[in-house]
């Protein structure tokens, strides 16, 4: 018997095995897991699960690992300085910007694609989810810290026309 082919096989396994890079999980219908976020302490990265019956349109791309909000765009904001201190829960204009997010009054909007990145600027396409429906849109921040303010510009059919301006809750 030729031995030959066994032994390429093993010195082929062998070279895969001293690589140093970890074999990457299958694909599974399993509940979304969270991986720490390197450099971000807190933060972690959720990998959405397989959904079989979600169609591909409608499906969230995921985040290049290094999609993450400007350090200047973090922190809470407001429409109105009612935003920033209302302890009735009234208030609609408020966002919060993590790293990672935006988090509107009844959704949450997440970095798809970064389309241009800066200290202060950021052109993006978000993904959104909130009260039960998923959506996305392009959309263009400013942070302005001479001003306190954060400019954000939606663009598409359904967006809010015109450039909306928060201000930094104290």
């Amino acid at each position: 018997m030729n031995q030959s082919p066994i032994l390429a096989l093993a010195a082929i396994l062998a070279l895969a095995a001293c690589s140093g890079e970890a074999p990457q999980p299958a694909p599974s219908d399993a509940a979304e897991t969270a991986t720490p976020v390197a450099g971000v302490p807190g933060a972690s990265e959720a990998a959405p699960s397989a959904s079989p019956s979600a169609p591909a349109a409608t499906a969230s791309p995921t985040a290049p690992a290094s999609a993450f909000f400007p350090p200047a765009m973090v922190g809470r904001w407001g429409l109105v300085p009612a935003d920033c201190t209302s302890q009735r829960g009234d208030n609609k204009g408020m966002i919060t910007v993590t790293t990672r997010e935006i988090r509107f009054y009844e959704s949450v909007a997440t970095i798809a694609a970064i389309k241009e990145s800066g200290a202060m600027r950021l052109r993006a396409s978000l993904a959104y989810e909130g009260e039960g429906m998923e959506w996305s849109r392009d959309a263009v921040l400013e942070a302005k810290p001479a001003s306190g303010q954060l400019v954000m510009e939606e663009f598409g059919a359904d967006a809010v026309p015109g450039p909306r301006t928060y201000t930094r809750c104290k």
